[in-house]
């Protein structure tokens, strides 16, 4: 944690991570996490995601999508939904939102990509 945020630490402590878990995650993702590692996150976790024909047939696509014409449009939206959902929790609206847009935009690439979304161990 950062120097001056010694306050986190003690208030995580007086939560119960069983009723309070997403007051737990805001802090901690919020105040505890860097560009670096959030960025870092993002290059480490990403590859899961295409190591499998079916992953990588409906990421890259035909044409490399946006990871190859959009790459940092494709990493901000991310960063952006992943922040939405670790500060506001999973109760918010806005949340909801979010995860219903993303839910969306699969539903679609399932469409074009019949059969590579059905796993769901990926």
């Amino acid at each position: 944690m950062k120097k001056g945020y010694k306050w986190i630490n003690r208030r995580i402590e007086q939560l119960d991570p069983h009723v309070d878990y997403a007051e737990i995650w805001r802090l901690s993702s919020c105040y505890g996490l860097t560009d670096f590692i959030q960025n870092f996150s993002y290059c480490f976790t990403f590859p899961n995601f295409v190591v499998t024909e079916w992953g990588a047939r409906a990421v890259w696509r035909e044409d490399g999508g946006k990871l190859l014409y959009r790459a940092t449009h494709r990493a901000e939206q991310t960063g952006i939904n992943n922040t939405t959902w670790w500060y506001y929790g999973p109760q918010d609206d806005r949340t909801i939102k979010s995860v219903e847009n993303i839910n969306k935009l699969h539903a679609h690439y399932a469409k074009q990509y019949p059969g590579d979304f059905s796993d769901h161990e990926d």
